[in-house]
């Protein structure tokens, strides 16, 4: 049924139904009640989401690999200010 062709008065009727329906009878009114159209993707909006994703990963590349240098700067520093073996027995390098 498509809701636009009726009149104000039968709109109001239906409403009126309805109300009275879904208070009486839950159940019943959310199985007669009209599910919603989904509608399917778009092309444009399948490719406006790829390009997106796109510049996601470009963005996350330059934003990461300075960061991933930064946090192997800092390992390498780390590990290099720890104290070995040799150095704590004595020990000297030849």
């Amino acid at each position: 049924m498509n809701p636009r062709e009726l009149s104000g008065h039968e709109r109001r009727a239906l409403e009126e139904i309805a109300d009275r329906l879904s208070a009486d009878s839950p159940r019943l009114a959310s199985l007669l009640a009209e599910r919603e159209q989904v509608m399917a993707p778009t092309l444009a909006s399948l490719g406006l989401a790829v390009a997106a994703g796109g510049v996601c990963a470009v963005v996350g590349l330059v934003l990461g690999a300075p960061l991933l240098v930064f946090v192997g700067m800092v390992a390498a520093v780390a590990v290099l200010l720890v104290p070995s073996k040799r150095a704590e027995s004595g020990e000297v390098e030849r």
